[in-house]
């Protein structure tokens, strides 16, 4: 008896040695993984997060300390929270003043963005391959996309006008009734690059507005050419998380693009950047950050801040605005307030927005982000800017202690 107990005891011993070996050989390659992938810099993530702290940190002052009211940013949280908001952040002068989650949200949980990508995700690699001499905002994309030489309209489409919204090329309503091309490619993800290369164009680009998110997929598909002709063979993620992701401190584990997936099209992997990311709530904050200290960051040089400002201002294109706007001008990626289309914003403030308002604010004079995600804010017939005005912005520049008495471009304030 005693023998048998002895071997069940070694046998179990081993057992469990087995187990913890297995366990450690896992653990190893997943940091081998996460090395390979992030560098040091996810590394240091993953063990912040087995901590229980933050992946992308920040540095934290009160209201007061940053000019604004804590009532009233009490008062904003309490609001926002009884409509649905999953995350709530204010930072100004590169630290955090307000930051609060729902439940079981909080800072190392990744967020779906919607369109907000446009300006997130889409306009920052674009930044960064127009910093890097890449490609040219006015650049035709027929210089890229050989097939676009021969049509007459088609040949005249540049970046800028896919940036803007003013390609003229047709949009898929997502939340209507689709037919024919429409439908596959709402249905079929992996077709959307070619579909959307051979997608109608409705009028002269660069003479009109039209909101056309299929134009941020010849977007990818032109940046997919310009990395591959210029830089080892790369894609979009591998250049946005070495260009920029990492200059600022924001690992791999706090983005994703395209749903997770990768498309494989003519020998190049493509993600979509103007929409299907998900990122942390400080992770966008970040990038907010970036962008009002005109691409610089702890005085290195990420974006050239000549392109920045022309992210953040009106793209010129149509050059005049006519009729009567539901939306506001469009920059690169982003919205923008130059005619104060949001009255309650200053001039320069830019918005990355998202169906069901998700939203990144920036107001580079007032070296002010915001971050609000979350359930939809508007109600039915309402429409989502004014909802958002409402809800967000009139109340965030309520809390301005100082709101009108001073510029501060060029205040250099950044998170840790």
């Amino acid at each position: 008896m005693t023998r048998r107990w002895l071997v069940v005891a070694v046998a179990g011993a081993c057992l469990i040695a087995a187990v913890g070996a297995l366990r450690m050989s896992s653990r190893f390659a997943t940091v081998v993984a996460v090395y390979r992938e992030d560098g040091s810099l996810g590394v240091r993530a993953r063990v912040r997060e087995y901590l229980e702290l933050p992946n992308v940190s920040w540095n934290a002052a009160s209201p007061g300390e940053v000019g604004l009211s804590s009532k009233a940013l009490e008062s904003l949280q309490v609001s926002l929270a009884a409509q649905g908001t999953s995350s709530l952040l204010v930072a100004r002068r590169g630290q955090l003043a307000l930051e609060w989650y729902a439940g079981d949200y909080g800072p190392n949980r990744r967020e779906p963005l919607a369109a907000a990508a446009k300006g997130i995700t889409a306009s920052v690699v674009l930044l960064a391959a127009l910093s890097d001499g890449l490609v040219g905002l006015d650049d035709r994309v027929a210089s890229y996309v050989p097939e676009w030489q021969q049509d007459p309209w088609r040949s005249q489409v540049t970046l800028r006008h896919l940036a803007s919204h003013s390609s003229g090329i047709e949009e898929v309503n997502f939340n209507a009734e689709h037919s024919g091309w429409k439908d596959v490619y709402f249905q079929n993800e992996d077709l959307r690059y070619g579909l959307a290369l051979r997608a109608p164009i409705l009028f002269e680009p660069g003479t009109r507005f039209s909101y056309a998110g299929v134009g941020y997929y010849v977007l990818t598909c032109v940046l997919g050419v310009a990395l591959d002709r210029a830089l080892d063979p790369t894609d979009v993620r591998a250049y946005l998380r070495s260009r920029v992701m990492s200059a600022v401190g924001i690992p791999s584990s706090a983005w994703s693009l395209n749903y997770g997936q990768i498309h494989e099209v003519d020998d190049m992997r493509l993600y979509a950047i103007g929409s299907g990311a998900e990122y942390t709530p400080r992770a966008v904050a970040r990038i907010g950050q970036l962008l009002i200290q005109d691409g610089e960051w702890e005085g290195d040089r990420v974006l050239d801040a000549t392109w920045v400002r022309q992210a953040l201002t009106y793209a010129g294109s149509p050059p005049v605005r006519e009729g009567v706007a539901t939306d506001p001008p469009a920059g690169l990626g982003w919205w923008v307030n130059v005619d104060r289309f949001l009255p309650s914003l200053p001039e320069d403030a830019a918005v990355a927005f998202g169906t069901g308002e998700q939203v990144l604010l920036v107001v580079p004079s007032l070296q002010l982000v915001a971050v609000r995600l979350g359930a939809p804010l508007s109600r039915a017939g309402e429409r989502p800017w004014r909802v958002a005005e409402r809800e967000l912005f009139e109340p965030l520049m309520a809390a301005l202690d100082d709101s009108g008495t001073t510029s501060e471009r060029t205040l250099r304030g950044r998170p840790d």
